[in-house]
């Protein structure tokens, strides 16, 4: 099922305390008994982002001149990845928390290298159904 939502995303380093906003405006959000999919385009930059996710897995594609994938599964380590003009980075991901449902989803996971931690990452979507 498709349909209209106001969306809210915003991303806190939990390191550096710094807060961004994402995006704040309509999507078209899909949803499924295997989850929900939306797609937007971030603010302030010329980045789409795709994000897919379940009750198990969270998976977001950034596209812009540098594209990057992440698959996220609640207290795992998975890979991140950055393509760019300079080639394939590869990074560790270890989620600690993971919240997915109807209103909202909530990511809160670790980039490493190498086994160090480099950051740790919280992203927060907030999603509202469009009743006009």
């Amino acid at each position: 099922m498709q349909m209209k939502a106001y969306m809210q995303a915003v991303q806190h380093s939990l390191t550096t305390k710094e807060k961004t906003v994402l995006y704040q405006g309509m999507i078209e959000r899909k949803q499924s008994d295997a989850g929900q999919s939306f797609t937007y385009n971030e603010k302030g930059t010329n980045a789409c982002v795709e994000v897919l996710a379940n009750e198990t897995d969270l998976f977001i594609k950034r596209s812009s001149d540098v594209e990057s994938t992440h698959c996220f599964r609640p207290l795992e380590e998975t890979k991140g990845k950055v393509m760019s003009e300079f080639g394939l980075l590869e990074f560790e991901l270890y989620t600690h928390k993971y919240i997915q449902s109807e209103n909202i989803i909530f990511i809160e996971y670790d980039v490493m290298q190498n086994h160090e931690i480099i950051d740790r990452i919280r992203i927060v979507w907030e999603l509202k159904e469009d009743f006009s």
